[in-house]
């Protein structure tokens, strides 16, 4: 019997925290994969689809850092983590 899986689409992410073993394993307990280090910035390159981008969000939000204070068009009391997609 041959069983179709639907196959889920993964994006590329910038996941910046207050240290890179922070975000490494923020990222990894939320089920995406770590794809590179970023360390000037405390940062992993990471491949999440949107339900690991959910439970990124919803388990790390005090560990990741949201954007930086007065960043251009963002409010500084952004509780967000600081995921960023890239393309």
């Amino acid at each position: 019997k041959v069983v179709k899986v639907a196959q889920v689409e993964r994006q590329d992410y910038i996941v910046q925290a207050k240290s890179i073993d922070l975000a490494r394993r923020a990222v990894e307990k939320a089920g995406g994969r770590v794809t590179g280090e970023l360390d000037i910035i405390r940062a992993v390159g990471a491949s999440l689809d949107e339900r690991e981008l959910a439970a990124l969000y919803e388990q790390h939000e005090q560990e990741l850092l949201g954007p930086a204070p007065g960043a251009a068009g963002e409010a500084q009391d952004d509780p967000r983590p600081a995921a960023m997609h890239c393309r």
